[in-house]
């Protein structure tokens, strides 16, 4: 079928498999409701600046496609909550802009809830405006969403978004 197949797998761990088949898009009136350049004038006047935190290569890839296809300049990723921070804390020492965060929660290393308090107490500790934290995740139970969106609680997410992603879903986030 012409098609790829990935594997990538951690010892005590275990494996993830991405199978990739190319077939023809499905048009669909809903997927398809907001024009890219229409979104881009909407999104990218504001100039914003995102990182993108993933330990699956696939899920950056397309989480950087949606933001350029939004106009958000994606300025770096990371595989871990770890490298997350440290990027964070780096991206801001230049005194660069840094607007949106997306977090996967399920990562090695560093959990996504440990690297968005890490990142929530720097902001707190330099005085620093909040960027905009959206946590995705594939494993989402209720009470785990509701530790993130907590207002009062550690994380503060200001979204959660359930995998498989959407574009639109992602540009709600961004547009509010």
């Amino acid at each position: 079928m012409e098609g790829d197949i990935k594997v990538f797998s951690r010892e005590g761990k275990g494996s993830s498999f991405i199978i990739c088949i190319p077939v023809d898009p499905i048009v669909s009136e809903t997927r398809h409701l907001l024009q890219i350049e229409s979104i881009k004038n909407i999104v990218g006047p504001k100039n914003l600046k995102a990182m993108v935190v993933d330990d699956i290569p696939l899920n950056n890839i397309i989480l950087k496609d949606f933001f350029v296809k939004m106009g958000v300049e994606v300025v770096d990723s990371a595989e871990n909550g770890e490298s997350a921070c440290e990027k964070f804390k780096n991206i801001l020492a230049r005194r660069d802009q840094l607007n949106i965060v997306t977090m996967d929660l399920d990562m090695p290393i560093m959990d996504g809830k440990a690297a968005a308090k890490v990142i929530r107490n720097f902001e707190i500790e330099n005085d620093l405006d909040p960027c905009l934290l959206v946590i995705t995740s594939g494993n989402s139970i209720e009470s785990e969403i509701k530790e993130c969106m907590d207002p009062s609680g550690e994380i503060r997410a200001d979204a959660f978004l359930k995998k498989p992603l959407s574009m639109e879903d992602l540009i709600r986030v961004v547009m509010s």
